[in-house]
């Protein structure tokens, strides 16, 4: 099998030159100087396929990733790629040497994962680079991705959830949009605000976490093979701060068991599961579904959990060091850190806005925070506070309140 991929024109239809005579802009001439055979040189074929309309569509990432070999027809020379080799009608990147590997950084982001990589890499590689793409339809902002999810579903065997594999859900939550990036960017409505789909934007995961580096796969798929630290110093524990739950068919109240977290070194999941379990949960069922008509949204999106929520003040205005954010504050009025909100939609609301504690921490002092919405009674993200520096010290200073989130 081979894939055939037209990256000369602006869509599907333009053609592939050569295909006809004289339907290439350039030729290869050759000429023999001295028994040296030369050719003249096209434009960079590297410059050419990242130049190319078609290498920014979303739907070609997976084409690439999951094809054995692609045929790629440029402008200027047809390009040769397979799991060995790439060549041009210019170069070869090929090596007949078992114990010599040729690597190319721009032509290696565009094959799959490195196999040493641990699962959650291999989730979260494909995807910085498949959320900036262009999509002419929405809707398929999941599907035109499905493909690589389910290259390596074997270590995931519980499933996906909205495009985040279930077992580990609370690392998948933890996407953020690219750092400077202002929210809340324009939204994908048909898909939750908790899901990297739900936004026009570049997702991007928690810069200087342990699941950035430090984390070797094993050939195994049970969950305690998903990715070993290399040393306590590099990889500190990660524990859960949520109870997850969902609705599932019937309807009904499913949790979502993402194992791999440790759900044992947080008092807050113990409290948030403690607090679940206290409530009527049918009760609590029918008000929700209530809630979710009453704001035409559908019961699938539902993330339900109980959790720690404070007010905090936002500036109005940017940050003196950092233009692109603004201060967060205390009852005091003290700094305590800054988040890149939009100056329009920040204008538009009121001096205090609610944050809710992050869904997982590592050994650190420092806590994160997602600043909601409330619409008709269920909360929408607006924004992961990455930069804001809050304590468990701060934290525990603050005026707190538990508080069930219905998120969507």
């Amino acid at each position: 099998m081979i894939t055939i991929a037209a990256s000369a024109g602006d869509n599907a239809w333009s053609g592939l030159p050569e295909a006809f005579p004289r339907s290439r802009s350039s030729l290869l001439l050759p000429e023999v100087i001295d028994d040296i055979i030369l050719v003249t040189a096209s434009k960079d074929y590297i410059g050419a396929i990242e130049s190319a309309a078609w290498s920014k569509r979303a739907w070609v990432l997976q084409e690439r990733n999951l094809s054995s070999r692609v045929l790629i027809f440029t402008l200027s020379q047809v390009i040769w790629e397979c799991n060995k080799a790439t060549w041009s009608e210019e170069l070869q990147f090929e090596c007949f040497d078992p114990q010599v590997q040729i690597e190319n950084d721009f032509i290696e982001s565009f094959k799959k994962p490195r196999s040493d990589l641990s699962p959650v890499q291999r989730y979260t590689f494909p995807l910085a680079q498949y959320t900036p793409r262009e999509l002419t339809d929405d809707n398929d902002a999941i599907n035109a991705v499905q493909g690589l999810p389910n290259d390596f579903h074997s270590h995931y065997l519980e499933g996906f959830f909205w495009g985040l594999p279930v077992l580990i859900f609370d690392i998948a939550l933890s996407w953020n949009f690219e750092v400077y990036q202002q929210a809340p960017k324009p939204r994908h409505a048909m898909f939750p605000s908790w899901c990297w789909a739900g936004w026009q934007a570049v997702a991007s995961f928690s810069v200087g976490s342990p699941f950035d580096s430090g984390f070797q796969g094993q050939s195994s798929s049970s969950n305690d093979s998903l990715g070993r630290p290399q040393s306590t110093k590099d990889a500190p524990t990660v524990c859960a701060e949520v109870a997850w739950f969902r609705i599932a068919e019937g309807p009904s109240w499913k949790p979502i068991l993402n194992n791999w977290t440790s759900h044992g070194g947080s008092a807050s999941v113990t409290e948030s599961l403690a607090r679940w379990q206290a409530q009527d949960s049918t009760c609590v069922l029918d008000s929700t579904l209530q809630a979710l008509e009453r704001a035409d949204i559908p019961a699938s999106h539902a993330l339900a959990f109980w959790s720690q929520i404070v007010w905090l003040d936002v500036d109005r205005t940017h940050h003196k060091d950092n233009p692109s954010a603004m201060s967060v504050r205390d009852r005091d009025g003290q700094h305590i850190g800054h988040v890149n909100i939009t100056a329009g939609w920040r204008e538009s609301k009121l001096n205090r806005l609610p944050f809710i504690l992050r869904n997982l921490r590592w050994a650190t002092p420092f806590l994160g925070l997602l600043c909601v919405e409330w619409v008709s009674g269920v909360a929408f993200m607006v924004q992961v506070i990455r930069n804001a520096v809050i304590t468990d010290k701060t934290w525990a200073t603050l005026s707190r309140e538990w508080r069930l989130v219905i998120l969507v």
